[in-house]
């Protein structure tokens, strides 16, 4: 009733943080909030255009105190889509949730979670072990 799927992107080196420093200069370049257009993206795909210019309206972020204590990460995000029949995954999971985990100077991690009319009943459940599996080390 609920499937969930990891992407995990290799952390950077510190030559690459170096590298993007030097780059953008001036603070300009904020690894931190790298998963933005990612999330961009992924809205885009589900709502269009104009819906990833206002992005932040289908977002929630957890406080940064619960970011921390679940995750060890600076910034949680998670977003939710209700899919079109047309778009169902295996035909069965109607509904998507999107985890977003990111810690400064590293990358991020996201969590894409299908799930049924079954699975939505018992949500909170297994977004908890989503929660779980994952922690930053410091």
């Amino acid at each position: 009733h609920f499937l969930a799927f990891i992407s995990m992107r290799r952390p950077f080196t510190s030559q690459e943080i170096i590298r993007f420093k030097e780059m953008f200069g001036n603070g300009l370049y904020e690894n931190y909030k790298a998963h933005i257009n990612q999330i961009r993206t992924d809205i885009e795909y589900a709502y269009g255009h104009q819906a990833a210019l206002h992005w932040r309206k289908y977002v929630t972020y957890y406080s940064p105190t619960e970011a921390k204590s679940k995750f060890n990460a600076d910034t949680a995000v998670i977003f939710s889509v209700k899919l079109d029949s047309a778009e169902y995954y295996k035909k069965k999971y109607r509904f998507f949730d999107a985890l977003f985990l990111e810690k400064k100077e590293r990358s991020w991690v996201s969590f894409y979670c299908f799930y049924d009319e079954a699975g939505k009943e018992n949500l909170s459940n297994y977004m908890k072990a989503v929660e779980s599996v994952f922690r930053y080390e410091d």
